[in-house]
């Protein structure tokens, strides 16, 4: 709007409430998962502290390492359906339930042959667990829980998707709530793998039974446009696997390298960075499923993502840093290093809030090329630099490389965010008056002129 003495301050400056207005779903369902996140975050950071004062470095290092590889398969064999059916499976309709339905079905294969073969490829340290309760039937333990896994991630999407963001909150809520009723009943390894990774296990195939009913067991059709979601699938796999493989892996990696005790005191603090960096991660689902519903508010919808995103990582990272030396007292004696690698692994939030936000920006737009370039950079950057920097210098090492590494990465992310702002404007720019007026008024919902 423009008077005689030129623009309207109203429309330079629009209120926050309508700058908000067209991201209410996008913001609401943001806010939902945060809460799901620090939920879960909390409950993990209770069980682990009980589990650590009811038995010693020891015993938590073989559980961790079991729950790691258990982790890593889950992700390792995701066959990138999670970011394929938020875009695909976007409704309620039978098209959507029939794709999320033969998602679920390749997810569970997929998790169980990758459980198989992870149990005979790790050392026979991190599987001696197993064996108590007889090495076949400990195996098949292992498979179960890890395929159910998989499937929990793919009923928070949907039920993301959906908009149904109280059952997310619902499920973490229960959990944490079971976890810690029942950790004090036993005190070896085994029993504390099965409770943190099978309660998850359960909630998924729970879960799927109520989403999908009668439907996962009956013959269903191959939907229209599976070929599509073939494609986009295979595309953004391995940019799946790589861009949460290193939150996975890099634990992996430690447990590989370091004494037992020292891995159990890297995951109790690596629990708390990656379940920080949870945040940026859902705030880009719910931008990817947002995004996915209307691709013509994306620019406006990343600003606010990202500005949601970056501020609660810097206002979380800011408590903990304060907090790194109550860290290290509440976990007890030898856990003395927690405090100092707590404030490192935050810290790296920050930059990867950036690179999440960015990364789903560019798979919103389907640009295959800038999102395998975050990717790829990410994967090798972290998981190279804490093989090096591990052997060098331990579970001290692994930290640092991770904050280095995420600072670097964000720096990529940051150019390609630029690039894709810079290309959209000219897009506009190139179309005819009546159409550019459009999408400026869509770029200018947060105040920018198109």
């Amino acid at each position: 709007m423009t008077t005689a003495d030129g623009p309207s301050t109203e429309r330079a400056n629009p209120p926050l409430r309508n700058r908000l207005h067209p991201h209410r779903d996008l913001v609401s369902g943001s806010l939902w998962v945060v809460v799901s996140v620090g939920i879960h975050a909390l409950s993990g950071f209770v069980f682990w502290l009980v589990a650590a004062r009811l038995g010693d470095a020891d015993l938590v290092g073989q559980a961790t390492a079991l729950f790691t590889a258990s982790l890593f398969v889950s992700y390792a064999t995701s066959l990138g359906l999670p970011v394929a059916i938020a875009r695909f499976a976007p409704d309620d309709s039978d098209r959507s339930r029939d794709v999320f339905a033969h998602a679920v079905r390749a997810t569970w294969l997929g998790a169980a042959l990758g459980a198989g073969i992870m149990v005979a490829a790790v050392p026979a340290s991190v599987r001696a667990p197993l064996g108590e309760i007889g090495m076949p039937l400990g195996i098949a333990v292992f498979v179960v829980v890890t395929a159910g896994i998989g499937l929990a991630t793919l009923v928070d999407v949907r039920w993301m998707t959906l908009r149904s963001w109280r059952l997310v909150v619902w499920r973490v809520s229960l959990l944490g709530v079971v976890r810690l009723a029942l950790v004090p009943i036993g005190d070896d390894p085994l029993w504390l793998f099965v409770l943190v990774a099978g309660a998850v296990s359960l909630s998924g195939y729970l879960g799927v039974a109520v989403i999908c009913g009668r439907r996962l067991l009956a013959r269903i059709e191959r939907p229209d446009g599976v070929r599509a979601l073939v494609r986009y699938s295979a595309v953004h796999y391995l940019g799946s696997v790589a861009v949460q493989g290193p939150t996975f892996a890099v634990p992996l990696i430690v447990l590989l390298i370091v004494p037992s005790a020292d891995n159990a005191v890297f995951y109790v603090v690596w629990g708390i960075g990656a379940n920080l960096n949870l945040i940026p991660h859902v705030i880009g689902q719910a931008l990817l499923a947002e995004g996915g519903k209307s691709e013509r508010t994306i620019a406006s919808q990343t600003k606010v993502a990202l500005a949601l995103a970056a501020g609660l990582m810097i206002a979380g990272a800011a408590v903990l840093v304060v907090a790194r030396d109550l860290v290290a007292s509440l976990y007890g004696d030898g856990y003395e290093q927690a405090g100092t690698l707590v404030a490192i692994l935050v810290m790296a939030s920050i930059p990867w809030a950036v690179t999440a936000i960015a990364l789903t920006r560019a798979r919103v737009e389907d640009r295959s090329v800038l999102s395998s370039i975050i990717t790829v950079s990410y994967a090798a950057g972290t998981i190279g630099a804490t093989i090096v920097a591990t052997r060098a210098r331990g579970i001290r090492g692994a930290a640092d490389a991770w904050l280095w590494a995420n600072v670097a990465v964000a720096v990529i992310a940051i150019g390609a965010l630029a690039l894709m702002h810079r290309e959209q404007r000219r897009a506009a720019a190139a179309l005819p008056a009546d159409a550019a007026s459009s999408v400026g008024a869509i770029l200018d919902v947060d105040g920018v002129s198109a």
